[in-house]
């Protein structure tokens, strides 16, 4: 059974990029770049793995943490890298991962793997 990741991503190249190595695992991938359309989504059906640009949610980590609680979605959230406190922020609204965007580049293939397992 393929994984359902949704990636809430304005920026195209970026999402592109994470799409591109999710398909090479096998993954499928739902590209999210408006916040109403990724409420929408979630609303729909809740991905196995949500993948999301905490800088573009900061405002509206209590309304996706309304969506999600109690339901089985791992969450990973990155950042820019001089932005630390939103991590502690979504760490406080129930999102599973978050690191920098640097980070999360590095460790992307691994996240992804790891979600495609299980």
């Amino acid at each position: 059974m393929k994984p359902s990741i949704v990636v809430f991503e304005p920026d195209l190249l970026f999402s592109s990029r994470i799409e591109g190595q999710a398909r090479r695992i096998g993954a499928d991938v739902k590209l999210v770049t408006a916040y109403d359309e990724l409420l929408r989504q979630l609303r729909q059906n809740v991905p196995k793995l949500l993948i999301m640009n905490l800088d573009l949610l900061e405002t509206r980590l209590d309304q996706l943490q309304e969506i999600l609680g109690g339901k089985s979605c791992k969450s990973v959230g990155y950042y820019s890298h001089v932005n630390t406190r939103l991590g502690e922020e979504a760490r406080r609204h129930g999102i599973g991962l978050m690191m920098s965007r640097g980070a999360f580049v590095a460790k992307m293939k691994e996240v992804l793997a790891q979600a495609s397992q299980g």
